[in-house]
């Protein structure tokens, strides 16, 4: 069982990560996980499992998309909740858009002052 590519639905967090805005710059999904691994300091791994818990994945789902232990994930989970200093998946989720927010942040900024 190997990872598989999924994509995000209409309404997901990842969508909205991808596009926050008209003014945005538009982010890969690789590029967004690289944003939460610099962002937030994340390790490569809590960066996916923070993006599959963003798109409302349990960690039984989650181990069977990286093709890991259920224990595994509730481990990676664990981490990213303490670095994040957060007690939820939708806090942790918030941060991960929070970021992405922070990132452009300078390009509408820049943007609003040339108008």
């Amino acid at each position: 069982m190997g990872h598989k590519a999924h994509s995000a639905p209409s309404g997901s967090l990842l969508c909205t990560l991808v596009t926050v805005s008209p003014d945005a710059h538009p982010v890969s999904i690789p590029a967004a996980m690289a944003l939460l691994r610099t962002q937030l300091g994340l390790t490569p791994r809590q960066a996916e499992v923070l993006h599959w818990i963003a798109e409302g994945k349990t960690n039984t789902e989650i181990s069977i998309i990286l093709d890991c232990g259920f224990s595994t994930v509730k481990k990676h989970v664990a981490g990213i909740f303490q670095r994040l200093c957060v007690h939820s998946r939708t806090a942790a989720a918030a941060c991960a858009y929070r970021a992405h927010l922070a990132q452009d942040a300078p390009a509408r900024r820049s943007k609003a002052a040339r108008h």
